[in-house]
């Protein structure tokens, strides 16, 4: 429950970010305005940009539509369900997650290196099986891809074991229901 107080915060956070001077108002549906910076982002964001000038005009019937539902929603007070505010907590350490173990990666992958002699011996042992009519120099690539992702993998696992390590962990595996 503690970890749900922070939502508030969240939301409030979000919803006055949209709060001050964006210049002038490109849309108004009701008492939401939308400067033309908020909207471009949301069309950039969208994939209608690849439909160009349609696809703007679509996109633009599909935001009003959406943010009508979203001020009925909040009007109906579904902006506090309970339910909505773990949704927003899962998708935000999802988010987090994601970003940090993408941050950990490149950083801890910078170091890490993939010899010829380690494709040689890669393609070697799976030739037959994964590579049975090609030549080492039309997979080289691929082999040292997948050899790189494997040891960032490694250093990241490595780096959670670490974490585990420094910080103490307690379970009671009773209360989980786990024997």
């Amino acid at each position: 429950m503690k970890k749900l107080l922070w939502i508030p915060v969240f939301i409030f956070v979000v919803a006055i970010s949209g709060c001050g001077d964006q210049g002038p108002t490109a849309i108004q549906i009701g008492d939401i305005q939308i400067s033309p910076q908020e909207f471009e982002q949301a069309y950039q964001a969208s994939g209608y940009d690849v439909m160009k000038a349609a696809g703007k005009k679509a996109f633009l019937e599909s935001y009003i539509s959406t943010k009508l539902i979203l001020k009925e929603a909040q009007n109906e007070g579904l902006d506090k369900d309970p339910k909505l505010l773990e949704d927003i907590q899962r998708y935000w350490e999802k988010a987090l997650l994601k970003l940090m173990l993408s941050k950990k990666s490149k950083h801890l992958g910078m170091d890490v290196a993939v010899s010829d002699q380690e494709i040689n011996d890669y393609y070697r042992r799976h030739k037959a099986s994964d590579f049975p009519t090609r030549e080492l120099s039309q997979v080289y690539d691929q082999i040292k891809w997948i050899l790189l992702k494997e040891k960032q993998r490694v250093v990241v696992a490595n780096w959670v074991a670490s974490l585990k390590k420094e910080t103490e962990i307690k379970i009671n595996y009773d209360l989980l229901g786990i024997k």
